[in-house]
């Protein structure tokens, strides 16, 4: 005889109460566009980079081979050193992790796909990456898949970068996720695919939805789907679960690490909580790890950044502080974690752009990021516009100042400050200034030593990189003495040191290469800036000089990177149903003649482009864009007539920062128009 047990009335009291706030306060639907229409605008977008799913059907029907190139990123994830943050008193790296959780506008924006248009206004794209660990793609889609200009722009920087699987309480068919063909997790087999096919580094599960009630053994068999995803995919690779549905197969939200969620976490790599905590939540989570051996850096305690909003409809958000929590009072909580040894998880760090009235032009897409990478053995800078401040900020020495206001509202006094450009090429332009709004009493402003911190770095100084700066010198000033200061930290002393290299005046446009010394005993290089002595003739802004790359790498690179080159340029068309695509596409090669030369220990090497960072694409000599494939995609309006012959021309940017020979052809302009042609479609 079967014994007899009593209902868990907890958890049916919790099924009941959803049950009645959804008769009582029912949520007006969103208005959806057709099925039809979602499937149109999916490919449309698929075509220009941007990957998602709606349903479980189109998930179980992506197929490998289709990948566009486009939608694939070429930057392998670059490693990091351990002290990575210098701040001028420890080299330490931090104890716990920053995880960053985009949401940003629904997400999928054209300033993310692979050639986006000019911009009007600021989009977010994550400052200050040099802080960051691990970044979500998050959308409110099934699967989101996160756009390859993201991906490359993250991997330069060291910071790997989650897609997320999100069921919502209006999913259907959540059934599907645990559904098995010959024995194997469908969904899971899906999941570890598209990380191998779109080059990013896992996934975040966030459940928002009961588990079907006729699957009485819901959670443990999920438990067994994760376990099973994680080793399908290599162990670099993280699967992050979050704190909404628990064990039992209810959305019960934990706000800590408990027992409902514990069988979750032990089989991912790590837990994102809901943003509810408290200080006692914390203290419990943390016993409770210390009992289950969890590591408590990988348990991410969620911060709502948006929780500072008080005019978003609905029930107020709430995170930690209870009052007045997110928003500009982020550092609170993320204080409060770093301390208790739990790491962070932002959620929706884009409410400043959202948030606050913002009206700088910035003009080009994502794609664009810096290459800021730290890597022990391999670094190259090329400056953009978009993974940077947005606006110019000065650098001063002896103290930093914090923003424009401190400076304006001060003393006169000259200040450095930087402004990214994208026009006609990608650079940073050094000025100066006066600032400030009354001198001091004496009347007589102090010797001018102004300085801009440009990037921090952990790299051996011992003569085994070779460092050099391609510059524009800008306006001619007289009575100033320009140049570049490198910060080394010596091992032996255990200090800081600065080493200045000064630039003699060329007062002329061109380009110059200038090599800077890397020979330091016992030293790493921490920091590079502009320094910048004496006073200018004028007090208006001043362009003294213009950063085009700095490259930082192997010195046996210098002599080997040259044999490759580019070949088989050529125009293709690429289509899907109404919408029609030209391309150019190349390949790449060992020169002929040359020696094939084994690629460089901790050089990157991508698994799309071998190599290559990037390639330039030339238009009848006017730079159209940058590609990080073997295609780029055209537009009607890079052919001014279509009348006339038009020249390609490519080059590759080598990881490194080499050149290899270009490719280039001519062709009449009319064949690059998709207007004027009758194009062949074949689907992508």
């Amino acid at each position: 005889m079967d014994t007899l047990t009593w209902p868990d009335w907890e958890r049916v009291g919790r099924r009941l109460g959803k049950r009645l706030r959804d008769v009582l306060d029912p949520r007006p639907a969103a208005p959806n566009p057709s099925p039809e229409k979602r499937r149109v605008q999916r490919l449309r977008d698929a075509s220009i980079g941007l990957i998602y799913f709606d349903t479980f059907e189109e998930v179980e029907s992506w197929d490998h081979a289709n990948v566009d190139p486009v939608q694939q990123p070429n930057q392998p994830l670059l490693a990091r050193t351990a002290g990575r943050v210098y701040n001028g008193q420890s080299r330490d790296g931090p104890t716990t992790k920053l995880l960053l959780c985009h949401d940003y506008k629904g997400g999928y924006h054209d300033y993310e796909s692979v050639r986006p248009a000019a911009l009007d206004c600021k989009w977010y794209t994550c400052d200050y990456l040099d802080c960051v660990d691990t970044f979500i793609y998050f959308s409110h889609k099934l699967v989101c898949v996160p756009p390859a200009t993201w991906t490359n722009a993250l991997h330069r920087n060291g910071v790997k970068v989650l897609g997320t699987i999100l069921i919502e309480p209006q999913t259907s068919h959540m059934e599907r996720l645990l559904f098995k063909k010959d024995g194997v997790y469908v969904i899971a087999v899906q999941c570890a695919e598209m990380i191998n096919a779109y080059g990013f580094d896992g996934w975040l599960f966030n459940i928002e939805q009961d588990a079907p009630e006729t699957s009485r053994h819901w959670g443990a068999e999920l438990t067994v789907f994760l376990s099973d995803l994680r080793n399908m995919v290599d162990e670099q690779k993280t699967i992050l679960w979050y704190d909404a549905l628990t064990f039992e197969g209810d959305v019960y939200y934990q706000n800590g690490f408990t027992p409902m969620n514990r069988e979750f976490a032990q089989a991912s790599n790590g837990l994102f909580t809901n943003y509810k905590w408290t200080e006692q939540t914390l203290a419990a989570s943390k016993v409770f790890a210390r009992d289950t051996q969890f590591p408590t850096a990988d348990i991410f305690f969620g911060v709502d950044v948006w929780a500072q909003n008080t005019d978003t409809p609905g029930p107020k958000r709430m995170t930690y502080p209870p009052e007045g929590g997110g928003g500009t009072n982020t550092g609170l909580a993320m204080s409060v974690l770093s301390a208790s040894g739990f790491s962070t998880a932002m959620f929706a760090p884009a409410w400043v752009y959202e948030h606050f009235s913002t009206s700088t032009s910035v003009g080009v897409g994502l794609e664009d990021g810096p290459s800021i990478a730290y890597q022990e053995r391999a670094h190259q800078v090329r400056f953009r516009p978009s993974l940077s401040s947005q606006d110019p900020v000065p650098n001063l020495v002896p103290g930093f100042a914090k923003d424009w206001s401190e400076v304006n509202n001060g003393p006169m006094t000259r200040v450095l400050y930087g402004e990214l450009n994208s026009r006609p090429q990608s650079s940073l332009k050094i000025l100066t200034k006066l600032a400030g709004c009354y001198d001091e009493p004496s009347g007589q402003r102090t010797a001018c030593v102004a300085n801009l911190r440009l990037f921090n770095f952990d790299m051996p100084a011992d003569n085994s990189l070779a460092a050099s700066i391609t510059i524009r010198e800008g306006e001619r000033t007289d009575h100033i003495t320009l140049g570049f200061q490198l910060t080394f930290f010596n091992s032996v002393r255990q200090e800081y040191y600065d080493v200045t290299h000064s630039l003699l005046p060329m007062w002329v446009h061109r380009e110059s290469v200038i090599n800077l010394p890397m020979n330091e005993e016992s030293a790493t290089l921490v920091a590079l800036g502009v320094f910048m002595e004496g006073e200018p003739d004028t007090s208006a802004p001043v362009a003294v000089l213009e950063i085009t790359s700095i490259i930082i790498r192997p010195r046996q690179a210098v002599s080997t990177e040259s044999g490759f080159q580019l070949r088989d340029l050529h125009i293709i068309d690429r289509a899907h149903e109404s919408d029609a695509q030209k391309r150019i596409a190349w390949n790449w090669e060992t020169a002929p003649g040359r020696l094939a030369q084994p690629w460089l220990k901790g050089m990157p090497w991508s698994h799309t482009t071998g190599p290559f960072s990037s390639f330039t694409v030339r238009i009848d000599d006017e730079v159209a864009g940058e590609a990080y494939c073997l295609e780029f995609p055209l537009r009607d309006e890079d052919v001014k007539d279509s009348g006339k012959q038009v020249t390609i021309s490519v080059v590759g940017h080598l990881f490194g920062g080499g050149f290899a020979d270009g490719s280039s052809i001519t062709v009449p302009g009319a064949e690059l128009r998709i207007a004027e042609n009758n194009v062949k479609r074949s689907k992508t």
